[in-house]
């Protein structure tokens, strides 16, 4: 049974994890030396998608992300590619929306990378402006499209990073940038299919501001595991749709779209 849980574990945690991995990295020191989080009260259930979900695919699918609108309500992401929200005025009050409020739209095209996208990392600092990275796929099996020896359905899959945007509180939110201009972190290398496992920008964390930049860290998923890494980006708070990551001295731009298509930072 999918469970979605209540408490303020999820989200303190994951802001003072992101919290202590910026200082590690950006020289930032906390203001205090040691936070400690304790848990309160018992595993409460908020959603059961044989109770009250929309439809049979209204399955959670990414990490559960909430904010506060402009009318105090909170909303809650924790979608498939439907990308669905619970509304309530706290966690014991939260419910499903069923409208969706971002659908990519299914496009055979690896390039453009507007396949399905997940809301996965959200950031307001007045409940109306909503700014979000969403994890666009795509996978050729959706659209009968080769992958040599394919024995899964995520052979050949590739994955990306695109920027949204709502100007509606979360109610709908759309791409910062035309398809393939919404991706700051496009694929590593373009999608061939008779590569199994393709080089991708998978997942990322929820954003942080700090010092006017919005802060993540964003998985990419090398060839192999042991290439794989944790990468820490940024983008200016008032330019959601610039994102550099960290290369280990400074930010720099993490891809760039020419003619002859993205041009993405290998190391």
């Amino acid at each position: 049974m999918p469970r979605l849980h209540p408490s303020r574990r999820m989200i303190a945690t994951m802001a003072f994890a992101a919290g202590m991995t910026l200082g590690g990295l950006v020289g930032w020191n906390p203001p205090v030396a040691a936070t400690e989080v304790t848990v309160s009260g018992s595993e409460k259930v908020i959603f059961d998608s044989d109770v009250s979900g929309c439809d049979n695919h209204h399955l959670p699918d990414s990490p559960a992300r909430a904010f506060r609108n402009a009318q105090g309500k909170m909303v809650m992401f924790a979608p498939n590619f439907q990308n669905r929200a619970f509304v309530g005025y706290g966690f014991n009050s939260l419910k499903p929306d069923c409208d969706s409020r971002f659908m990519a739209a299914g496009k055979a095209s690896p390039d453009l990378l507007d396949d399905r996208t997940w809301l996965q990392a959200i950031y307001t600092n007045d409940g109306q402006n909503v700014y979000a990275l969403g994890s666009a796929s795509f996978m050729p099996y959706r659209h009968d499209m080769p992958c040599k020896d394919r024995t899964k359905r995520t052979d050949c899959w590739i994955n990306g990073l695109v920027t949204l945007k709502s100007t509606n509180g979360g109610k709908t939110f759309d791409y910062l940038g035309n398809p393939p201009h919404h991706a700051p972190f496009p694929p590593p290398k373009p999608y061939r299919d008779d590569r199994k496992r393709a080089p991708s920008y998978v997942t990322v964390t929820n954003i942080i501001s700090w010092q006017n930049y919005l802060y993540a860290i964003v998985w990419r998923r090398a060839d192999n595991w042991e290439e794989s890494r944790n990468c820490l980006v940024r983008a200016p708070a008032n330019d959601p749709s610039r994102w550099d990551v960290w290369n280990g001295t400074e930010f720099e731009e993490a891809a760039t779209l020419t003619d002859a298509g993205w041009s993405v930072r290998q190391t």
